[in-house]
């Protein structure tokens, strides 16, 4: 308990209070759902400075959070489901098991936020979104839109990704240990040192991404497609490689061991193999 207060203090100190009595009539306009909706219960909280302002709890749902600025909110458990965040300010906002779900967060700034549990199953980010230094572990993305997201060390660890698309997102250093990635697709995104370490990534796409030095240990890569991938000193130690395609990927000082039956694993054009990296798939019934 204290330290979800340390947490709440030091956000609030961080950036501050909005006008408590502007927030109150926000909301109380917002909350006016019986009859038809009207433009200005639709807009009552667009645009507004609701900083550190708390929410546990709160059905919100449906809300337009237009550039509204929520950067130290507190809405831990907050129902925000079907909500617009465009372009919204959200820094180390705390929304842990918070439901998310199918909002339109283009261009939101959620660094540094704090979105473990939270329910984001179909929601929609764009190329702007930020994400830096969020944590999203057991996270719910499930067909999540991260296309073109900057999420630089973000913690994704024990979320379920299956089916999102993450496709040119910049992952710089992220955290991926653990998840469920089944299907999920990050071709040509940009995870450099990235930890996939004992993820579940089953007929996931990472065509032409940047993996160099990114760990994979003991993940489940079958029927995973690395074409064209850059995994310049991957870590590819006790993975399960059965069916995955490495044609025309720079695969130089690749660390392998233990990766099971390459009988059906396409090597096609792949770089950076040396002659003890070709013995040992040889070994293992590939071939290159």
């Amino acid at each position: 308990m204290a330290r979800g207060n340390n947490q709440t203090a030091s956000v609030r100190s961080e950036f501050g209070r909005g006008d408590k009595e502007e927030a109150q009539k926000a909301l109380n306009i917002f909350r006016q759902r019986e009859g038809s909706l009207n433009d200005e219960r639709n807009n009552a909280l667009a645009g507004k400075d609701l900083r550190g302002i708390q929410l546990y709890g709160r059905d919100l749902s449906g809300g337009n959070f237009t550039g509204t600025d929520l950067r130290g909110s507190q809405m831990m458990g907050a129902n925000l489901m079907g909500s617009t965040f465009e372009n919204a300010k959200m820094n180390k906002a705390l929304l842990g098991r918070a439901d998310i779900s199918e909002s339109d967060l283009t261009g939101v700034d959620l660094s540094g936020a704090d979105l473990k549990k939270a329910d984001l199953h179909n929601s929609f980010f764009s190329k702007n979104a930020l994400l830096i230094e969020a944590d999203l572990r057991k996270a719910n993305l499930r067909g999540v839109d991260f296309q073109g997201a900057n999420a630089t060390d973000a913690k994704f660890s024990e979320a379920d990704l299956q089916g999102g698309d993450f496709r040119k997102s910049n992952m710089d250093t992220a955290t991926f240990k653990y998840i469920n990635g089944e299907r999920a697709r990050f071709s040509e995104a940009n995870l450099p040192t990235a930890d996939f370490s004992d993820a579940m990534l089953k007929n996931s796409d990472f065509y032409g991404a940047n993996l160099q030095n990114a760990r994979f240990a003991v993940a489940d890569l079958e029927n995973v497609d690395f074409r064209k991938a850059n995994l310049e000193g991957a870590d590819l130690r006790g993975t399960n490689l059965q069916d995955v395609n490495f044609s025309g990927a720079n695969l130089t000082n690749v660390s392998w061991g233990d990766s099971g039956d390459l009988t059906r694993t396409q090597f096609t054009k792949a770089i950076g193999l040396s002659e003890k990296d070709k013995s040992y798939i040889r070994s293992r019934g590939g071939r290159v």
